[in-house]
């Protein structure tokens, strides 16, 4: 995980996240590995926007078939937007 400040109110960021699990056969169902860019504005002092883009290879076992009744695709791309109040 990286972050730098590029402004008084903005940062730029990046993080990588892995999970393997040895236990399951070879194929995408046994790892995640999710790389992420991510930007945070702060607004004022309380209030602040963050914006991430996440890139998923593989599905792991660890997901919802309930909500993701069909499976994961082995690979993924996620935007999250997100507006936050610190106090």
């Amino acid at each position: 995980m990286a972050s730098y400040k590029l402004t008084g109110k903005l940062t730029a960021g990046v993080y990588d996240s892995q999970e393997i699990n040895k236990a399951l056969p070879l194929g995408p169902s046994r790892y995640s590995k999710d790389w992420v860019v991510s930007g945070h504005y702060d607004f004022s002092p309380f209030l602040y926007a963050k914006a991430e883009e996440h890139f998923i290879d593989g599905t792991d076992d660890y997901h919802d078939t309930n909500l993701n009744p069909n499976s994961l695709k082995p690979t993924t791309k996620l935007t999250i937007l997100k507006m936050g109040v610190s106090f």
